[in-house]
């Protein structure tokens, strides 16, 4: 009751001197997701053992499924790589069927994309070698929501793995393909592989992309020209970079403040979209 009503103090001085194995499995299970949720602010690894334990008193059950959606939460604010992933591949090995499934990837996307450094990355490639052929869901339209998210991010590596890795799950023709098309050539375009990435543009069918799609291309063919139209300026130390092996394309694009002048000027991509709205 105490819980119910929002008496925090009251619930936690109660409920977490309780031992949720000696209850039945029902009531055990329900009591360990609230101390769970109850510590998760002030201990996030006892409200991990305490999800595990909800996890292990109602396995399949709807207790199971929120104790695995909360550990993916938990984690992303605790930046847990590893307990994010292998609660994520757990869930959609499960619970593929769910009606929550939806919401949980939407919540998958935006956590993976806002994980600090690489880990987003990681992950994205753990849950793709975990479940090769997908859940059985819109899984291209799922990777591509990442590879949107990462592009206005500027997580150029994350949002060309997800677009890349979409396109396989996408059918030939459809706006999903477009749409993996499109972030892929945006990511590539602030590359070494800029030949590729503006190819990927070219090849978009405009007239599937939704309005704010088609910002991000018109802003991304714009950032492409002028790309094209102001090569670095080469010293001697950047040619003998580029002879030593570095890719070689029509256009020199080593690394240095001209991409990173790019790969700034695809992130604020977000300012363009949201005119857009």
């Amino acid at each position: 009751m105490a819980y119910g009503k929002g008496r925090t103090a009251e619930a936690e001085l109660i409920l977490l001197s309780l031992d949720a194995t000696s209850f039945d499995a029902m009531r055990g299970g329900h009591l360990s997701l609230t101390q769970a949720l109850l510590t998760s602010r002030v201990n996030p690894e006892r409200a991990f053992e305490y999800f595990e334990k909800a996890r292990l008193l109602l396995p399949g059950t709807l207790v199971e499924e929120a104790a695995l959606r909360q550990i993916v939460v938990l984690a992303a604010k605790t930046s847990n790589r590893e307990r994010f992933s292998n609660a994520a591949i757990s869930y959609l090995s499960r619970f593929r069927r769910s009606a929550y499934v939806a919401g949980f990837e939407t919540q998958l996307a935006f956590h993976i994309v806002r994980s600090e450094g690489r880990d987003g990355l990681l992950i994205l490639q753990e849950l793709l070698n975990a479940h090769p052929r997908g859940w059985g869901r819109c899984v291209a339209c799922f990777l591509a929501s990442i590879a949107e998210q990462a592009i206005i991010a500027g997580k150029i590596d994350l949002a060309r793995t997800a677009a890349q890795a979409a396109m396989p799950f996408a059918t030939d023709g459809s706006p999903e393909k477009q749409r993996a098309l499109l972030y892929k050539g945006a990511a590539l375009i602030v590359t070494e592989d800029f030949a590729r990435g503006l190819d990927a543009l070219n090849s978009v069918r405009t007239s599937d992309l939704n309005p704010k799609d088609k910002e991000l291309h018109l802003a991304s063919l714009a950032l492409a020209a002028k790309l094209r139209a102001t090569p670095l300026l080469l010293t001697q130390s950047k040619l003998d970079a580029s002879a030593s092996g570095l890719p070689k394309h029509d256009h020199d694009f080593l690394p240095g403040e001209r991409q990173a002048e790019a790969k700034e000027a695809l992130a604020s991509v977000d300012a363009i979209l949201a005119q857009a709205r």
